[in-house]
């Protein structure tokens, strides 16, 4: 559940810590609803449900940018 701040939304997780959303199901529904591109920052992926998020958006079109 996000807080909405302005113009942001923020979210606290993970979960297994006690917080309440889960930031990998935030993270995909972004991505998956993106339909012209993506930009995308990271250090390091290791999460397996993003990184296929982020190939199926590829994969209909949108243009992402590392």
């Amino acid at each position: 559940m996000a807080l909405q701040i302005g113009h942001f939304e923020l979210y606290m997780g993970p979960q297994q810590l006690g917080a309440q959303d889960d930031l990998k199901k935030v993270i995909v529904d972004f991505i998956n609803q993106a339909q012209k591109r993506l930009f995308i920052a990271v250090q390091e992926l290791d999460a397996v449900e993003i990184a296929e998020a982020i190939i199926k958006a590829r994969k209909k079109g949108v243009v992402i940018n590392w």
